[in-house]
């Protein structure tokens, strides 16, 4: 199975590098007051399609005026972004793991990361959800840059059960790092410091009440 993930990934590496930043989603956003999106880690490159519970979960910033970003990582219109595929668990977590360890050690995707992320500064305020190894990504964009360059864009995140190598830089940021306490993987895996408690699993974050109670009432507050 290793062989053939790497060989997938190599592939999906290859795209990144081909598609044009002219198709990014960022340039469809930058005259909107207000855009949110989702960044996780991949576990099928070969879409970077929305679950339909991530979609449930975005749909409640649209109440407060938010325009959501239709996609995941690379935000790319030439990039397969309609059709999600529900991997089975075991196969989605080798390639997630697969794809966290090229965001620490693979100079070229890093680039790619920095190349297909940098389009935020292109937007007003931006709300950016993280997923597990979603932080990770962030993370490895805000090595490139310095506080200076965060200037122009406001961006809050929301970081659920991260997975994640710590940077300084994310002081750079309005962050906030949110782990379930029947989380494993964030609880053992990241050292991120937690800011809230859920009564979640790793999976259980987009449904969990509490976390959308606490959304909802950041968003009140921030209008």
């Amino acid at each position: 199975m290793e062989k053939f993930v790497m060989s997938r990934f190599k592939k999906y590496l290859e795209q990144l590098k081909k598609l044009d930043i002219k198709n990014s989603f960022f340039n469809i956003y930058q005259t909107s007051e207000k855009v949110v999106m989702i960044l996780s880690g991949s576990s099928c490159y070969e879409t970077a399609a929305l679950s339909e519970e991530q979609k449930e979960f975005l749909s409640i910033f649209k109440k407060y005026g938010y325009d959501i970003v239709e996609s995941n990582f690379p935000y790319n219109l030439a990039f397969p972004y309609k059709n999600y595929v529900d991997e089975n668990l075991i196969k989605a977590s080798y390639v997630t793991a697969i794809y966290y360890i090229h965001t620490l050690k693979n100079r070229e995707f890093q680039n790619q990361i920095k190349k297909h992320l940098e389009g935020i500064f292109k937007l007003k305020k931006v709300i950016i959800i993280t997923q597990s190894s979603g932080l990770n990504v962030l993370n490895r964009f805000l090595d490139f840059f310095e506080e200076e360059d965060f200037k122009a864009t406001d961006i809050k995140v929301f970081s659920l059960g991260p997975v994640a190598k710590e940077t300084k830089k994310l002081k750079m940021l309005d962050y906030t790092i949110i782990k379930g306490k029947y989380d494993e993987y964030s609880r053992g895996l990241d050292c991120h410091k937690t800011d809230v408690w859920l009564k979640c699993r790793h999976l259980g974050y987009l449904k969990n009440k509490e976390l959308l109670k606490y959304i909802e009432e950041y968003l009140e507050d921030n209008l």
